[in-house]
């Protein structure tokens, strides 16, 4: 008849084997076990979670054990590893370069602000001689002419000649007003631009320190996960011991020894309760690379809002230049 192998809720299987009487049970985990129906003659403990099987044939004195190690006990995140730090020293070379265009809009700003000085000096010249210029009018206008006719028509002609002239003057002295207006408009942008500027420095800045303590964090994730492996490769040998161990008790059995397998049940609880600390312990460090990927995504997210306040500042420092044009 098939044999059938399950687990309680108390966490005890137990197996009846074949015709040699020989009665193995151990103390298991409740969940770990799966139960299965096996052909004719043929006991098998299964465990997948733990990552191996045990099987035993009714009418025989073997015992056959067989390892199947998941991959993922293997396999522990070295790609997602591999990755963030690609993706760290992209980041920071785009902050480089973010940084040295920066610093050659501040220089271009100086450029600017000397130009601008040396526009309001020669517009305070040019003002200067249109105000000398009205007061010499004004002068000329105030003489009283002779009261004749043939000196009549002479200062109808000089007074058609200072209207011309106070006609033209207005112009000059209306446009430099609006020059400097226009001017202390571009000083108060550029002034608004230098401020945006020392902004994106700053966050800039900040960036770059959130990038280092993601790379201790990544260091440390490292470390853990070369941890877990040499605990998984030594788990992988005490497996090996341990089915040494069965097989001592196979051959003591067939040579009518009275090896105790409430023994190796104990023994193989206890790597049972490792694995599972172990599954944990990835499980951990699995998280802590998420966490890590999606910090590196949001300092992403702002260098962007920083690469577009340079954009602005530098739209801004345009419409400035062309101002002074």
């Amino acid at each position: 008849m098939a044999e059938t192998l399950g687990c309680g809720s108390g966490g005890t299987s137990e197996g009846v084997a074949g015709t040699n009487g020989v009665k193995m049970e151990g103390v298991v985990s409740s969940n770990s076990f799966q139960r299965q129906k096996l052909p004719e003659g043929i006991l098998r403990y299964t465990n997948w979670n733990f990552g191996y099987y045990i099987g035993y044939k009714q009418g025989s004195s073997k015992c056959e054990i067989q390892e199947a190690v998941s991959p993922e006990f293997h396999e522990v995140e070295e790609l997602d590893v591999a990755k963030l730090e690609e993706q760290a020293s992209h980041l920071e070379k785009d902050l480089i370069v973010k940084e040295r265009e920066t610093l050659d809009v501040l220089k271009e700003l100086e450029k600017t602000k000397l130009i601008m000085d040396e526009l309001k000096q020669k517009l305070q010249k040019e003002a200067s001689e249109v105000n000398s210029v009205q007061q010499a009018n004004a002068g000329e206008t105030n003489v009283t002419p002779v009261l004749k006719e043939e000196e009549k028509e002479n200062n109808v002609i000089e007074g058609g000649n200072l209207n011309s002239v106070e006609g033209v003057c207005p112009y000059p002295s209306a446009a430099p007003g609006l020059i400097l207006m226009e001017l202390k408009q571009a000083k108060l942008n550029l002034s608004r631009t230098t401020t945006d500027l020392a902004d994106i420095r700053s966050s800039v800045d900040s960036f770059n320190k959130k990038l280092e303590k993601e790379r201790f964090a990544l260091d440390k994730t490292r470390e853990r996960l070369t941890q877990n492996s040499s605990k998984i490769s030594s788990l992988e040998e005490e497996l090996n011991q341990t089915k040494l161990k069965l097989q001592l008790a196979k051959d003591a059995e067939s040579k009518g020894g009275s090896e105790n397998p409430l023994d190796i049940s104990k023994e193989l609880h206890r790597l049972n309760s490792e694995v599972e600390q172990f599954k944990k312990v990835g499980e951990d460090a699995r998280s802590e690379v998420l966490r890590a990927t999606q910090e590196i995504e949001h300092t992403r997210t702002r260098i962007r809002t920083a690469e577009v306040r340079l954009v602005a500042a530098r739209k801004m420092k345009e419409a400035a230049r062309a101002a002074y044009v």
